[in-house]
């Protein structure tokens, strides 16, 4: 049995810089996690690797300019 879930775009790559950002900010919370799950989906077609990589980017710079 296979599961799949469908993760609309925009809250994805939201969720994601979220998590980061938290992360980044001292907040616990799985940042790398979320990394290799938006990294999943984009193998999967339902992210784009290249939004990945920015959202995830631009979380951990403000995050820890933040923090």
């Amino acid at each position: 049995m296979i599961l799949t879930i469908h993760v609309p775009e925009h809250i994805g790559l939201a969720a994601i810089g979220l998590i980061v950002f938290a992360e980044c900010m001292g907040v616990p919370s799985p940042g790398e996690t979320a990394i290799v799950v938006g990294a999943v989906l984009a193998s999967n077609g339902d992210l784009a690797i290249e939004e990945v990589v920015a959202v995830a980017v631009a979380a951990a710079i403000l995050g820890d300019n933040v923090g």
